[in-house]
């Protein structure tokens, strides 16, 4: 039974294509068929019937429709032409029997082998047309909207389907069929049939090089008129549609701002409540913000117009908004200033709508606090979305927004990229404005970059190349020129090499886990690029550097809640008790951090090694699936891998170790594994090489599709 949506599209569709356009093809298919019986040539080894007269018409309609309101279009047009040919042939069925003249059963209905043959090659080749006409089009990159590839399109698909229809109808009814005996008694041999199908696709072939000139100045009328725009609206599926795809449908005006505002909204309302991704919403914000793009696109070219964008309810992000600093109790506060994401995103046309779960302090590898509660994998919502960032990550998952901010200090980014099967990545520091610790040392602070979750490598391109440049707050900010970092993720892999680590020769990782990474990294190899395994030797274990990371992340945090004791606010009973506990150390520690800094020289000093030999670095981005809810609004990650015991708060993510350096690196989605868990793959790149990293993600992109 079809869905109301489905019978509500149906409806507009045929309200929207033009009834002279329906009533003609309507009447060709019922035409042709009447026709199919006729022979107009039958030799030993070719046979052509009469139908090859005007189907011709029948597919160039077809492409025309296809091509302006989509596949699924053209075939709800097919379908109603053969219930109306079906029904014409009933009728005239029904006269030759009242007048007991079976000529007046022009369909030879009472013959059904020749209706039954015709309306199954009819179907399967209209199919065939549809779809091979929209795939021939995204295969055209450049003016796929002009006559060139509109020819194409329409020569490629009319030759694969009328070859279809040919085929299979002379096949059913003069080979197939006639071995019963009810049928009509006509025999043709299968040379017949394969000479029949061919030649007869090349004739139909010819017509439409005489008439496609003609179907290209409809679909360009139509498109300039903007025939159907509420049906084609409802074709698009924006939830599944990467940021810079929406934008240029804006920019075309296809949709204005505030339709796509409305549009997310509407997915919002329906599907947040199943995942808990948004602390709160401001879509009065949103939509007023979508009025103003809309005066911005009379002068300019917007990549993210429109595109609505979350915000993580842990960071200073957005002036006026609150954020809750992670689910901490009572402790909402006001947001002094945009942050550099939102500046970057407003600046290219995106509009913010809300703001998405975080862990207390982001103090963690997955996402719940004891005021919002865990935020659930789009994928299997029994497990987490991964953290810190995991609002962030499934809300882009799930379609909620297609960019959400994350930060990334020990894998936030990357680690509910990971596990929600999406692009997470994270810049070099120096590339873009640094979040760090004021007041404390920076050299003894991990690395925090935040950046943009996003549905593709292109999105994250668009978005670095606007939030890059130097910040005289950040130490770590370096002058230098501007990348135009869209230029270099098409580029060719091939003569690259690529080291591919299990662990780091520190991390627990689960077996499969292992092979299947190892797999989708060696699928860099059909580009050209050579992967080889390699061993790393670094002078700590993960526990060691696990709990150092944990000690100089905890500086800010402790210091924090020290004032707001000071203040005569005492937060123990609202804060986790692993926070409380590593609070309490980094005060205790302090002079601990040296040893911080002397791990950080030892491991820049390992990767710079590996560097002068390989050109990135491959490995997981985490070394388990994603982990189970938790009922106490406490959810951790595991304890052990591989019955080893891991920190249970980042031990189990491969992601740390590169924020005590500051490369850059991303996260990647590398397919599902049980429980239909997403896992990714992690690419490390040289210091400030950004560029390498986001061109071999983009060239891994296009051979590991991963959209929904």
């Amino acid at each position: 039974m079809f869905k109301k949506s489905i019978l509500r599209r149906i409806t507009l569709l045929f309200k929207a294509i033009p009834k002279t356009v329906v009533i003609l093809f309507c009447l060709t298919v019922v035409g042709m068929n009447i026709l199919a019986q006729y022979q107009l040539v039958s030799f030993p080894f070719l046979a052509i019937n009469a139908g090859i007269c005007i189907s011709w018409l029948s597919f160039l309609i077809l492409d025309v429709v296809t091509k302006h309101f989509g596949a699924k279009a053209a075939n709800y047009l097919s379908i109603l032409a053969v219930i109306i040919n079906l029904f014409v042939g009933l009728i005239f069925f029904i006269l030759s029997l009242a007048l007991n003249n079976p000529h007046y059963d022009l369909f030879a209905f009472n013959s059904w082998s020749i209706l039954l043959a015709s309306t199954i090659a009819f179907i399967i080749s209209a199919l065939t047309n549809n779809y091979v006409n929209v795939f021939v089009g995204k295969k055209i990159k450049k003016d796929p909207d002009g006559k060139i590839a509109f020819r194409l399109r329409t020569y490629i698909s009319t030759f694969f389907g009328q070859v279809v229809d040919n085929f299979l109808f002379v096949f059913l009814a003069f080979f197939f069929f006639p071995f019963i005996p009810s049928a009509i008694q006509v025999r043709w041999t299968i040379w017949q049939c394969l000479g029949a199908s061919i030649l007869g696709a090349l004739l139909e072939l010819l017509s439409e090089v005489l008439f496609t000139p003609l179907g290209y100045r409809i679909s360009s009328y139509w498109k300039k008129n903007k025939i159907g725009e509420e049906y084609i609206k409802t074709t698009y599926e924006l939830e599944k549609m990467p940021a810079y795809e929406i934008g240029k449908l804006v920019n075309d005006k296809v949709f204005t701002p505030l339709e796509v505002v409305k549009y997310f909204e509407d997915r919002i309302n329906k599907r947040n409540k199943r995942i808990n991704a948004f602390t709160y919403v401001k879509y009065l914000d949103a939509e007023q913000a979508a009025l103003e793009i809309e005066k911005r696109l009379d002068k300019e070219y917007l990549p993210f117009a429109g595109v609505p964008f979350a915000l993580k309810d842990f960071l200073d992000s957005k002036k006026g908004w609150t954020n809750s600093c992670g689910g901490i109790p009572y402790l909402d506060r006001i947001d002094n200033s945009d942050s550099p994401f939102t500046k970057a995103m407003e600046k290219l046309g995106g509009i913010a709508i809300g703001k998405c779960n975080a862990p207390t302090y982001g103090f963690r590898g997955t996402t719940d606090n004891l005021r919002y509660g865990p935020t659930k994998n789009p994928y299997n919502i029994r497990y987490n979305s991964g953290g810190s960032s995991g609002g962030s990550s499934a809300a882009v998952s799930d379609g909620l927004v297609p960019i959400a901010e994350g930060g990334d200090a020990g894998g936030s980014i990357r680690i509910p990229a990971s596990w929600t099967n999406i692009f997470g990545y994270k810049p070099s520091n120096g590339t873009i404005p640094m979040h760090y610790a004021k007041g404390i040392n920076p050299e003894a602070f991990p690395f925090c970059m935040n950046f943009g979750l996003t549905k593709s490598v292109k999105d994250a391109s668009i978005l670095l190349n606007e939030m890059q440049g130097y910040d005289k707050e950040d130490p770590y900010s370096i002058k230098r020129e501007k990348i135009n970092y869209l230029e270099h993720i098409n580029k060719s892999i091939k003569g690259l090499k690529i080291a591919y680590t299990d662990d780091f020769g520190i991390f627990e990782v689960d077996e499969k886990i292992k092979r299947r990474i190892f797999k989708k990294a060696k699928s860099l190899e059909k580009l050209g690029a050579k992967v080889e395994r390699i061993d790393f030797r670094l002078n700590y274990t993960q526990e060691q550097l696990s709990e150092l990371w944990c000690l100089a992340i905890s500086q800010e945090s402790a210091n924090e809640c020290l004032e707001y004791k000071k203040k005569g606010n005492d937060l123990t009973n609202r804060l986790p008790k692993e926070l409380l506990y590593w609070n309490d150390r980094a005060v205790k520690e302090r002079d601990r951090l040296d040893e911080y800094i002397k791990a950080k020289q030892h491991i820049k000093a390992v990767f710079e090694e590996i560097f002068t030999k390989y050109d990135v670095i491959i490995s997981p981005v985490s070394g388990c699936l994603p982990v189970l809810n938790s009922d106490d609004h406490n959810t951790k990650g595991p304890e052990y891998i591989n019955d080893k015991k891991v920190d249970s708060l980042i031990g189990f993510a491969l992601t740390y170790l590169i924020n005590f350096i500051g490369n850059p690196a991303c996260s990647i989605p590398a397919g599902f594994m049980k429980h239909h868990l997403p896992i990714g793959l992690q690419i490390v790149g040289k210091y400030m090489d950004d560029e390498m990293v986001l061109n071999v993600a983009s060239n891994y992109e296009s051979i590991n599709p991963y959209l929904k």
